[in-house]
């Protein structure tokens, strides 16, 4: 998703960095020093060159939290959010690299001064206490796999033609328009959630019968009120429908308010279709390296 919150990321739950990537270099070409026959063990500063090779651009947010580049690598194990259930899988699986595309540790935009940082919050110091005494590192990879692939691989889930509209910056695409054929609103609905195998998705309460032609797309959080000036852009390009990720009830008034029909799939069933496409080929490209892509649980009931 787009970065919505400035976060200052210093101190103990700040990135400490990553091995430079090499100038000019392609991920082709440094993928291919892997697979020569060396005989020098893979680290963890390998996979995190790799990855950062991914994108054109860099992020401030994305590198190592925990751990050391130079460490030699047993596995990764790659994950939408490095919860309990994938921090346990990679040490069940003697993984020692987590590469999480949501933050590995939970923060704040703001902190009021009668609050307790970050680093005193309880999960916050049971995950940090997990790496610690586990030796397992952990990388956060979010914008620089949105610039890779996470938001048109959810357009080609879902069988769209290739956008009519993709603005971003440096090859980051955070303004996909796609134009259908006309279709009532609650069948393209009925459609989408077909798609995507969900057991329920919400949608706008309004005429069902509406047709729509024009779609914009706000996978993972980009759908959310902190996002809006992203939501205008679609508007702006004529999207008739938002199909994003995750909504609140802010959100929802702006939508209403700009004439905008609104499909919700969930964050992580619209960043899900992506990260497969990451573990594909970081699987090619560390073949000899065990990797899991963690699929996670489902976080809500509906009664």
């Amino acid at each position: 998703m787009v970065a919505h919150h400035r976060v200052s990321r210093t101190g103990p739950l700040a990135p400490v960095g990553c091995p430079e990537k090499p100038r000019g270099a392609s991920r082709t070409v440094e993928a291919s020093s892997q697979t020569r026959g060396s005989k020098a063990q893979t680290t963890i500063g390998d996979v995190l060159r790799w990855l950062s090779s991914l994108a054109r651009d860099s992020y401030p947010e994305d590198g190592l939290y925990r751990g050391s580049p130079s460490t030699p690598l047993t596995g990764i194990l790659l994950c939408w959010f490095a919860n309990a259930g994938a921090r346990e899988a990679a040490l069940r699986h003697n993984l020692n690299l987590i590469v999480t595309h949501e933050t590995p540790f939970f923060e704040t935009p703001s902190r009021d001064p009668g609050c307790p940082p970050p680093a005193d919050w309880l999960a916050n110091k049971q995950t940090a206490a997990f790496y610690d005494n586990h030796g397992i590192a952990v990388a956060r990879y979010h914008r620089t796999l949105d610039a890779f692939c996470i938001p048109r691989a959810v357009g080609a889930h879902l069988g769209f033609p290739p956008p009519s509209v993709h603005e971003g910056h440096k090859g980051y695409e955070f303004t996909l328009v796609y134009d259908l054929e006309p279709t009532p609103f609650e069948q393209l609905a009925r459609q989408v959630k077909e798609k995507m195998k969900l057991p329920a998705i919400r949608l706008s309460a309004g005429d069902g019968r509406r047709t729509v032609r024009r779609v914009g797309l706000g996978w993972g959080g980009v759908s959310l009120s902190a996002n809006l000036q992203y939501m205008e852009l679609l508007r702006q390009h004529g999207a008739e429908v938002i199909i994003g990720g995750e909504v609140d009830e802010y959100a929802l008034e702006y939508y209403r308010e700009s004439g905008m029909d609104w499909i919700e799939l969930g964050h992580y069933a619209t960043e899900a279709i992506g990260l497969e496409q990451v573990a594909r080929e970081l699987g090619a490209t560390f073949a000899s390296t065990p990797l899991l892509c963690h699929k996670d649980s489902q976080r809500l009931v509906f009664l």
